[in-house]
């Protein structure tokens, strides 16, 4: 056996190598490529492929191919990198796939059904075959020929089949399965499986399964595919819950938990109103009810379900007196008013109800930060600012001008779709377009000149301060700016600016008199400088 496969078999037989950090599904094709990239030491990688359940102990020393081992072989790591594309044409079956670099460490570790074609249209014939037999005779075949069939998940040793096995004998009586399409049989099997997971409150990350569900709508991807983890685990835990009549009731209990999920951990309230909207017929709400004052009401809350949400949403609308969905209190005079500006609390207008702030403890890497810890939390709660996931506020990250738009636009109640002129790098589908939308109408940016408004670039000290001025001004006297050690850095537009922040307390200067304009802002300084404008 080769030096480096040796050395992977040895580190292999003191590891768990129970659970592979990834299965895949083949294509039932003759002959699939399997493509693997990534990183290693040294100068070579060792892969070997065996058939899944074989005790890497067991693996022989001299370099025979036998019933276990399927192939072995090194590749070059080139540069600290490896691209190896592999044929895999083999009798149907699970395999496990493991790559490690010299210092046996475990570069890939793959869990591989794969499912020959023709195989695979035997096994199809057989089981409708033994279906008109008995359902008995069929749950027999399909076991002997399972990965033939592709009727594996690395959950069907811990969830019941039953609810497969009912709807695979119906379909096969009614003739709605043949040879020729073993993929949608497979699809059946996964699909029931999965659901049956989840009805058995047993599949708290769903993610990986999702590619099974046949899911199409492009709403789905937009609210839920692209969505954190952190979110998902959330869609996860109302689909647990959620008792699912089968898979052809799935879509529907995932777009409800979808929506409920993004109203308890909404990210701006603005993201209530859209996605409202977006599943309008799958609801069945009435657009007046989705408004600015019943969105916020609600925002941060966790209903079971359509019906509770309605009321809530009816409630609010009701006792704010609102018809619209973007004045909401932000209209033009409120923009001016400085220190009596909307407030921001989560839950007016819906007092029979209860709102749990997510503590700030949420985050775990505010040491250093005490400083800002209080405005991080009250943003947080308010959903003007959100996590990276995983419990990573990442208050050093410095904050783009589209992220701060989008702070300032939920903070001071700006909400405003009516169409604005557009800037040449602002995508109209991208998250932070109705936000900028917003702040134009608003009069709070104007952009960088020549249609541009600046996506991707930091938000500067002074430019902070123009967007927060223009949304403060109440006329009074703005304190000079040359008080700075460095005014003379200060850009003409921005004096004012500067001046009133500064006088109002709301942005202040360092420790050496220095202003600093051009300094990009993080995202703890941003939020310390909203949380003073909004309690000043």
């Amino acid at each position: 056996m080769k030096k480096i496969v040796a050395i992977l078999v040895l580190a292999m037989s003191v590891m768990t190598t129970a659970h592979a950090s990834e299965f895949i599904t083949t294509p039932i094709e003759n002959d699939y490529v399997l493509n693997l990239q990534g990183n290693g030491n040294g100068n070579n990688a060792g892969l070997i492929i065996t058939r899944a359940g074989s005790d890497w102990q067991d693996i022989p020393d001299e370099a025979l191919k036998d019933d276990n081992i399927i192939f072995f072989d090194e590749y070059p790591i080139e540069n600290g990198s490896y691209d190896i594309e592999l044929p895999i044409n083999e009798k149907s079956g699970l395999y496990s796939v493991v790559l490690g670099d010299e210092t046996g460490a475990e570069l890939e570790n793959i869990l591989l059904m794969y499912t020959d074609r023709s195989e695979n249209e035997e096994a199809v014939e057989k089981l409708v075959s033994a279906a008109k037999v008995s359902k008995d005779e069929m749950i027999k075949t399909a076991e002997e020929n399972r990965y033939e069939l592709q009727f594996y998940l690395p959950i069907t040793d811990t969830v019941s089949e039953d609810t497969a096995w009912d709807v695979l004998y119906n379909s096969a009586v009614n003739g709605s399965i043949s040879a020729g399409n073993g993929t949608e049989v497979a699809d059946i099997y996964r699909r029931e499986l999965i659901v049956n997971a989840l009805n058995s409150g047993m599949l708290s990350d769903m993610d990986d399964y999702m590619q099974y569900m046949g899911i199409t709508d492009e709403r789905i991807d937009k609210w839920y595919g692209s969505a954190s983890d952190d979110f998902k685990y959330k869609v996860a835990e109302r689909m647990n819950k959620a008792e699912i009549g089968g898979a052809q009731e799935f879509e529907s209990k995932l777009i409800e938990a979808v929506i409920l999920s993004k109203v308890q951990y909404p990210d701006g309230y603005m993201n209530i109103m859209q996605i409202l909207r977006d599943f309008l017929p799958e609801t069945g709400f009435s657009d007046d009810i989705i408004t600015t004052g019943s969105c916020k009401a609600v925002a941060g809350k966790d209903y079971d379900d359509y019906s509770e949400l309605r009321n809530a949403l009816s409630s609010a609308d009701t006792n704010n007196g609102q018809s619209g969905g973007s004045g909401g209190g932000g209209g033009g005079s409120s923009h001016s008013s400085g220190p009596s500006m909307p407030s921001m609390e989560i839950g007016a207008g819906a007092e029979t109800e209860t709102h749990k702030p997510l503590d700030v403890s949420y985050f775990n890497d505010l040491d250093g930060y005490d400083w800002a810890k209080e405005a991080i939390e009250e943003l947080f709660v308010k959903g003007i600012i959100s996590g990276r996931g995983d419990g990573i506020f990442a208050p050093q990250d410095s904050v783009t001008r589209e992220e701060f738009v989008k702070m300032t636009v939920l903070a001071m109640d700006l909400e405003d779709d009516t169409p604005a002129e557009s800037f040449t790098d602002v995508d109209p589908e991208a998250w932070y377009a109705p936000y900028i939308t917003s702040a134009v109408n608003s009069g709070v940016v104007t952009g960088q000149g020549n249609g541009i408004f600046g996506i991707g670039q930091p938000v500067t000290r002074q430019d902070m301060a123009v967007m927060l001025y223009r949304c403060l001004d109440d006329g009074g006297n703005a304190e000079d700016k040359s008080d700075f050690t460095d005014s003379n850095e200060i850009s003409d537009y921005a004096a004012d600016a500067v001046g009133y922040m500064n006088s109002r307390g709301f942005l202040k200067g360092y420790e050496d008199g220095s202003f600093r304009p051009l300094v990009p802002v993080n995202r703890a300084e941003a939020a310390v400088t909203i949380s003073r404008i909004l309690n000043g």
